[in-house]
């Protein structure tokens, strides 16, 4: 076959795959167990990290209380060689009584007291050299000190590091724009084959792209038909389902969400506009501050 045939072919093809609407988005249906097990199973990742972070923030704190320990024992070694540096000094000043004794034997026996009188002297110069060094030590010890408090300071810094971290993590869960499927409500869409409003439904909210995104991204879709299967019959008893078509939603997938505010399920079709305000209002958990009306009036605002 020539490479135009083949060209012609391939091109033929993909036409074809655009106008059956292959290529077009769509609602991601999964099954409720698929949705169940997905919630079970994020969240208990989400709960195995959680606590990884509070054991490693542990671990920070543990090696900052190590910090400070070390901190204090060489303050305490400082403040040893500032008493150990007292000590020579009292010693350097001892030896300069003595020499006063040696002037005064001096007295009686000169030749001796030149010899004595020029040791006093050698000792006098090796006390004042004590004293510089029992000067340099003390500045030393005053540096291992500040050394400590330094330590000691870092330690209280990287503790305060891993709280930041905690709270940090926190902050980006509530800002992220996808939710992790832990964090995203079960949307349950109760339907028949024969629902006339369940078609308008499918055929115009459900191909709205924003509508597409927004359930995609933030909510577990299923579709729950139940006049086939027995399973979706008592979930719809379970969700008070009345009539067709009806949305509910969950956050375990199992029972209604508790919205305080009477919102258990919306039944008829919905237009795409209003089926975004009440994924909105469900996302973002204002179920729990305020009613539908009230959230619509704020957004009105």
């Amino acid at each position: 076959m020539k490479p135009v045939k083949i060209a012609i072919l391939a091109l033929a093809l993909c036409l074809t795959i655009v106008a059956s609407g292959w290529c077009e988005p769509s609602i991601n249906w999964i099954s409720l167990k698929e949705a169940q097990s997905s919630l079970k199973n994020s969240r208990k990742t989400a709960d195995e990290s959680a606590k990884g972070g509070d054991e490693s923030s542990e671990a920070v704190d543990e090696n900052a209380k190590d910090e400070s320990e070390i901190a204090k024992v060489e303050d305490n070694d400082a403040k040893d060689e500032e008493v150990s540096s007292e000590e020579v000094v009292a010693s350097a000043k001892g030896g300069d009584e003595s020499s006063k004794a040696a002037d005064e034997n001096a007295k009686d026996e000169n030749e001796i007291a030149k010899v004595e009188d020029n040791d006093a002297k050698d000792e006098e110069v090796s006390s004042e050299e004590v004293d510089e060094s029992a000067k340099g030590d003390d500045e030393s010890s005053e540096a291992v000190g500040k050394n400590a408090k330094d330590e000691n300071e870092i330690a209280k810094v990287e503790g305060a590091d891993a709280k930041d971290k905690d709270v940090s993590s926190e902050e980006a869960d509530e800002s992220g724009e996808v939710a992790d499927d832990g964090d995203k409500i079960v949307y349950l869409y109760f339907y028949t084959d024969w629902c006339t409003y369940c078609k308008q439904m499918e055929s115009n909210t459900f191909k709205n792209p924003e509508v597409i995104k927004y359930l995609n991204d933030n909510f577990l879709p299923v579709r729950l038909n139940p006049e086939k299967s027995a399973e979706a019959r008592k979930t719809a008893l379970n969700f008070y389902v009345r009539s067709f078509p009806s949305s509910a939603f969950s956050t375990d997938g199992v029972a209604p969400i508790d919205t305080k505010h009477g919102l258990t399920v919306v039944p008829g079709a919905m237009p795409p506009e209003m089926f975004l305000t009440i994924l909105e209002y469900l996302k973002t958990r204002s179920y729990e501050k305020m009613a539908l009306h009230e959230f619509v009036n704020s957004k009105n605002k």
